[in-house]
């Protein structure tokens, strides 16, 4: 989960900074961007949502999660690995 949600931050945020001219072309950019982070980790959407919703009702464990995203993204920057 921990991998999962770092590449969807990452393209959370590719998304935001490109410069398209809607929020709608935005939005489009984004979802094709979560579909080939689906991809890589061999999970689907349906999947992926589930067991979100299973760790946002389970706070402690999501807070471990969160603690570790956190620090790889921190890791990812320092050595200029984020790929916005």
């Amino acid at each position: 989960m921990v991998a999962i949600l770092v590449d969807i931050h990452i393209a959370e945020a590719r998304a935001n900074r490109i410069q398209l001219r809607s929020y709608d072309s935005i939005q489009a950019y984004y979802k094709k961007l979560e579909a080939n982070v689906y991809q890589k980790h061999k999970v689907d959407s349906v999947t992926y949502r589930k067991s979100f919703r299973y760790y946002m009702d389970h706070m402690k464990q999501m807070d471990e999660i969160y603690t570790a995203v956190v620090d790889s993204l921190n890791v990812r920057e320092k050595v200029g690995k984020l790929d916005y």
